[in-house]
């Protein structure tokens, strides 16, 4: 049997989330995309349960999570130290999948790494992929996590 290579899997949660596994080479900063997919929220439990099982192309070895804080709307009017009422009363999936992830990590002993929304640039910078700042559209959760998982790999994790 071969050796399972070592992977980052990069993570945009949300109600449709990224995600991108590579295999990363540390030496020459070269990456190998293995797969790429958005995860629909009704899907996302099923996804995270066959990480790692013998028959799934999802073999993690690390994750760079993107992070997730419920900030005050900038709105004139509005105190900072206070919640918007637009913000009131939210489901708020994505720090439900974060919770998700983090204990699916723990349970398999994978480091998981937490990056800030703002690192995206200098993930596609490093990715080779163009970015647009406040592009929302499907494919830019892949990106993301794309962008994410390279990220880790430059500048925040070594085998």
């Amino acid at each position: 049997m071969s050796e399972i290579p070592f992977t980052i899997l990069g993570i945009d949660p949300g109600k449709t989330t990224g995600a991108c596994l590579i295999k990363p080479d540390f030496e020459t900063k070269k990456w190998e995309m293995l797969i790429a997919d958005n995860i629909r929220y009704g899907d996302f439990h099923k996804w995270l349960a066959a990480w790692n099982e013998m028959d799934s192309p999802w073999q993690v070895g690390a994750v760079a999570l993107e992070n997730f804080i419920l900030r005050p709307a900038a709105k004139q009017g509005v105190k900072y130290n206070r919640i918007p009422w637009e913000q009131m009363w939210l489901r708020l999936e994505t720090s439900e999948l974060i919770g998700a992830v983090k204990f699916r990590c723990s349970q398999l002993k994978i480091p998981c790494v937490m990056q800030e929304p703002s690192i995206k640039p200098v993930g596609y910078k490093l990715a080779g992929l163009e970015y647009v700042k406040g592009e929302h559209k499907l494919h830019t959760h892949m990106k993301d996590s794309t962008a994410h998982a390279v990220y880790l790999m430059h500048r925040g994790y070594k085998k």
